[in-house]
C-alpha cells in the first residue's frame, strides 16, 4: 500500500545513502525504484498495469498531458508576460481546463475562487520558503491578506 509517509520514507532513506555535499537526483529515484517494484516510491511514480509493472505507455500519455498544460501556461500571456489563462481548483474536480482571466473576473464567484486558489499556492510557496528571514515582510502581508479575506467571507 503506497502512502505518502511511504513514499516519503523511502525518499529520506534514500537520501540518507547520499555522500555530504552531494545532491539527491531525480534520476537515483527512478533507478532505484525501478529495482524496487514492491517500492512505494515504484507504484507512485508510473501507472501501474495489470500486471503490478509500469504502463509506461499510460504514462507517456500524462506526460504529454502535463506538457500541454505547461505550454498553455508559459505561452498564453499577454506583452507584459502575465497569464491570460486560469486553471480552478472548482474546473479541475471535474475534468480541469483553464478560462480566460477576463471573464473570471467579471464573475465574483470565479474571482473568489481564484483569489482563494492564490492564497493557498502562496501558502505552498510560504511553507517552502518560511526560513528566509528576507521573506519574512512578505509572509505578514499575506497573513493580512489572508485575514482580510476571511473577515469579508465573514461579512
Amino acid at each position: 500500500m503506497r502512502t505518502k509517509s511511504t513514499v516519503a520514507g523511502e525518499l529520506l532513506a534514500l537520501a540518507s545513502q547520499i555522500n555530504t555535499g552531494d545532491k539527491l537526483q531525480a534520476q537515483q529515484v527512478v533507478d532505484w525504484a525501478r529495482s524496487h517494484p514492491k517500492s512505494a516510491l515504484y507504484a507512485a511514480l508510473c501507472p501501474l498495469g495489470t500486471d503490478g509493472k509500469w504502463d509506461l505507455v499510460k504514462a507517456a500519455e500524462e506526460y504529454l498531458l502535463h506538457q500541454a498544460r505547461r505550454l498553455i501556461a508559459v505561452h498564453i500571456v499577454d506583452e507584459a508576460g502575465a497569464r491570460k489563462v486560469v486553471s480552478l481548483s472548482v474546473d479541475r474536480v471535474s475534468g480541469g481546463g483553464y478560462r480566460r482571466v477576463k471573464d473570471v473576473l467579471m464573475d465574483v464567484e470565479l474571482t473568489a475562487v481564484m483569489l482563494k486558489d492564490a492564497l493557498a499556492e502562496l501558502q505552498r510557496v510560504r511553507l517552502k520558503y518560511e526560513t528566509v528571514q528576507a521573506l519574512a515582510g512578505v509572509w505578514r502581508e499575506l497573513d493580512r491578506v489572508k485575514e482580510q479575506y476571511r473577515n469579508e467571507d465573514a461579512a
